[in-house]
């Protein structure tokens, strides 16, 4: 299931819950956290079938020199997204499960 979602981030002044944001496109609380963090405006909104979607279009594998099937090399920086309840695409693992199914 694909969604389409809008990353915020890295220059947030509160990266409390992450250093970037991930909502679903056209999510009322993006418009609300406009307010407090001018960095919004810079978001960008990409079509995601997973959160490894997400996380390798702010991290490309090549650019940053991990390998996206290692969970070690992965792991890291899947804890720089904070992902609102908004956001519906499964992680990986949920996929992995759907396949051998």
């Amino acid at each position: 299931m694909s969604q389409s979602v809008t990353i915020v981030g890295p220059n947030l002044r509160d990266q409390s819950k992450g250093t970037f944001h991930v909502h679903a496109e056209g999510c009322r609380d993006l418009t609300r956290l406009a307010r407090s963090e001018p960095e919004v405006r810079n978001g960008w909104t990409i079509r995601a079938d997973s959160i490894r979607d997400i996380v390798e279009a702010v991290y490309d594998p090549d650019c940053f020199q991990y390998d996206p099937a290692s969970e070690e090399e992965y792991a890291p920086y899947v804890q720089d997204f904070h992902f609102a309840p908004c956001v519906i695409v499964p992680d990986e693992s949920e996929i992995i499960g759907e396949r051998n199914a």
